[in-house]
This record gives structure tokens, C-alpha cells and sequence, in this order.
């Protein structure tokens, strides 16, 4: 396998809080597959409807991508929905809102899709952070692991690569300095990567 070094530093998920009076929490990130969307209405808002749109960095106005149909909420808890985008724009921002019935639309929350152009796995670090994540392309069900390993070649540790959205890998007790990041599978050595820890 011919393995190439590159790092990838970029925040997956986006919050926000507060931004329409229903809401009490709002969010998106890739995941294998799209981007989810979820979101929890308050306690004691209801709306007629929930439409899902979202907006690239070249568009002006949103489109509609899904739609929840009939009362959304309740009156004595919160309620959460979710939702997944299975077609984002890849490579691109992509900005999503919700229309809460009549009570009008939320602010926009961003997130960057990237694109895998054909790789497995994408590495996510956000700098000065104890942790990474390891995205896969797709999920799979097959036996992987990660092996981190200094630059010298030292196995500094072994984990196992989780069958769902993402892999949070610890960066705890490593000292500063870059490393490389073999993912196996079924004893082949599928994807690397270097990355810093910098703290």
C-alpha cells in the first residue's frame, strides 16, 4: 500500500443553542453516510410541521430536504428529532435550518462535508485537543484496529476501530510530536496518516 501523510484539522460537528425560542438544542456533523441533523424542541413548544433545509456556500436562498409532517413537541417535556441528509454537497460547507411550523425558521448552523475522494477514512483533529476522530467512509462490520505509531517506528498503542459514525481515539499521555495512524483490516493496513499532538 502506497501510504500518504497528510493532516486533516478540522472541526466535524456544529451547536447551537438558544436561537428560536422552541429549540433548546441544535446540531449537525458528518457521519458515514450523510450528515445527521437532531434537534430537541422544549418543553411546551409545539409547532404544525417541521421542514429540514439546508444551503451551500453558492447558495442564495435554502431548499427543502426533509419534512416532518403533523404537531411537533409537547407540552409537559422535550422532544428530540433526527434526521440525515444522505446527499450533502461534498467538499463544501453546507448550512441547515429548520422551519418550525409558523413560528418561523431557525438561524443557520455550518458544517464542512468533506469529501473522501475515494479514501476509507478521514482523520478529524481539532488543535490543543486530547482526542481525534477517525471517520470511515462507510460503516462496516469487518475485525479493524488502529495502531499509532511514533515516527521512529515505535508501536505507542492499539485500539479498536468502532462499527459506527466515527472512532474517538485518545490522545492522553502522548507526548508532543507527530505520528503516524495505520487502520487494519482483516490484517491489511488500509489507510495512514500522520498527525501532530501538540498541547
Amino acid at each position: 500500500m502506497r501510504i500518504k501523510f497528510f493532516l486533516i484539522s478540522f472541526l466535524i460537528s456544529s451547536f447551537a443553542w438558544a436561537q428560536h425560542p422552541y429549540i433548546d438544542a441544535f446540531h449537525v456533523e458528518q457521519v458515514a453516510g450523510g450528515v445527521f441533523v437532531q434537534w430537541t424542541l422544549k418543553e411546551g413548544s409545539i409547532c404544525q410541521g417541521t421542514q429540514i433545509e439546508r444551503r451551500t456556500e453558492s447558495d442564495l436562498v435554502y431548499v427543502q430536504i426533509g419534512n416532518i409532517e403533523g404537531v411537533c413537541g409537547n407540552v409537559t417535556e422535550p422532544v428530540s428529532y433526527t434526521f440525515l441528509d444522505t446527499q450533502p454537497v461534498l467538499g463544501s460547507e453546507n448550512q441547515y435550518r429548520l422551519v418550525l411550523g409558523d413560528t418561523g425558521a431557525t438561524e443557520g448552523v455550518d458544517v464542512f462535508v468533506h469529501d473522501f475522494q475515494k479514501k476509507d477514512y478521514i482523520l478529524f483533529q481539532e488543535p490543543f485537543n486530547e482526542s481525534m476522530r477517525l471517520l470511515p467512509r462507510k460503516a462496516g462490520f469487518a475485525a479493524r484496529k488502529y495502531e499509532i505509531h511514533c515516527l521512529e517506528g515505535k508501536l505507542f498503542k492499539i485500539g479498536s476501530v468502532m462499527n459506527s459514525s466515527y472512532t474517538e481515539i485518545s490522545l492522553k499521555g502522548m507526548v508532543n510530536g507527530v505520528y503516524l495512524i495505520v487502520v487494519i483490516e482483516q490484517g491489511v493496513a488500509v489507510f495512514s496518516s500522520t498527525f501532530m499532538k501538540l498541547n
